[in-house]
């Protein structure tokens, strides 16, 4: 190994971004090929559907071939949980993984889609574990095994007005599970994790067993997955970033359906507003790199605290829109097309550790602040 480089920034968010952050190394250059680099990043935000949210983010990255992704918080709404996600592995082969376990506050919706109110409120319980273990054929090509399983479960339904609920009258927070498996391939040109100039046209498909409260023995069933990202630079600054992501599910229980709201899928919008087996998510951004070997908040640290180590980030401001649906037969069909629009700030860690701060916004909701990593994972 070269040498390790680690970074830590600490971002404290209401209305406005503080960092500080460190470096172990920092008369190395921020870009080596063997090093592993670290980026850690408490946090505090205000959010209308969790609360006060205090969290902690982090994620490490070597070469172009590994970058992980943490992030756990705790709010006053009574949401916790964590996430860890990403890719690792060698020129040869990778491996693709998702680990999600978490308990959110949500919103239930009458299911005709008439109402604008909630007519209950809970909280739901949801974890997710998904591997794939891809080796890169001729070109730019990854094929390999893929495995998913999916645990949902609502617990404590309420009314608005705090009225206990029987929990089985609410098909969105009965238990229901899938377990799953099969294949996923992927061409790129670009990184995943911080896409600059290129295309990922990425595909699973996986059978299995669905299961729940609902059903009254385990179904067969199936799932595929389709996400296309092309990212185009104008400049050695500003890039135009686009990407869609459509899910199918056959039988999948009411809990475990796709939901849309959220930072992976519709920014903005309320979390678990809309949920269906057919999920459309599209996103389009414009990052504009205006801050190179960022140091002032190290400068500003080293004042007060003179061995406090040096380090360099990009900084990157993007405006963003987001545009999805989702469709269920037992539900009625075809959700309203949900629209999410904002704005975000990338800290990047050359070249492709990034974390994301992102304010979204959607028409007749209130503002929602997102914090996460990575782009296309």
């Amino acid at each position: 190994m070269v040498g390790i480089r680690k970074h830590l920034a600490v971002p404290f968010t209401l209305a406005l971004l503080l960092i500080f952050a460190g470096d172990a190394s920092a008369e190395q250059p921020v870009q080596q090929a063997a090093d592993w680099e670290f980026l850690a990043a408490p946090y505090l935000s205000v959010n209308p559907d969790f609360g006060v949210v205090f969290g902690v983010g982090g994620g490490i990255s070597k070469d172009s071939n590994t970058t992980i992704i943490l992030n756990s918080a705790l709010s006053t709404k009574r949401q916790k949980g964590i996430t860890l996600r990403g890719e690792a592995g060698t020129e040869e082969n990778i491996y693709l993984f998702t680990f999600r376990s978490w308990l959110n506050p949500a919103d239930v919706y009458v299911e005709s889609f008439s109402s604008t109110d909630p007519y209950a409120t809970g909280l739901l319980q949801r974890g997710e574990f998904k591997i794939a273990a891809l080796r890169k054929t001729e070109g730019q090509f990854e094929f390999g095994p893929e495995v998913w399983l999916d645990f949902t479960q609502g617990i404590e339904p309420k009314t608005p007005d705090g009225v206990p609920l029987d929990i089985n009258t609410i098909s969105r927070f009965r238990r229901g599970s899938l377990v799953l498996g099969g294949f996923r391939a992927r061409w790129r040109t670009t990184s995943a994790s911080r896409p600059m100039d290129g295309v990922i046209i990425d595909f699973a498909l996986r059978a299995g067993r669905a299961d729940g409260i609902e059903y009254t023995t385990p179904r067969l069933t199936y799932a595929s997955d389709f996400w296309l990202s092309y990212t185009k630079p104008f400049s050695d600054r500003l890039r135009f970033y686009s990407r869609l992501w459509v899910r199918l599910q056959d039988q999948a229980p009411t809990s475990v359906r796709n939901d849309l709201g959220g930072s992976t899928t519709l920014r903005g919008v309320p979390y678990n507003r809309d949920f269906g087996r057919r999920l459309i998510a599209t996103r389009f951004q414009l990052p504009y790199r205006f801050a190179s070997d960022f140091t002032l908040f190290t400068d500003i640290a080293q004042v007060f605290i003179p061995p406090f180590p040096t380090w360099k980030l990009d900084l990157e401001i993007l405006p963003f829109a987001d545009i999805g649906a989702v469709a269920d037969s037992d539900l009625g069909g075809w959700k309203p097309t949900r629209v999410g629009y904002g704005v975000g700030l990338r800290l990047v860690l050359p070249p492709q550790l990034v974390f994301t701060i992102d304010l979204g916004y959607s028409p007749g909701g209130s503002t929602k602040f997102y914090f996460d990593g990575g782009e296309s994972l």
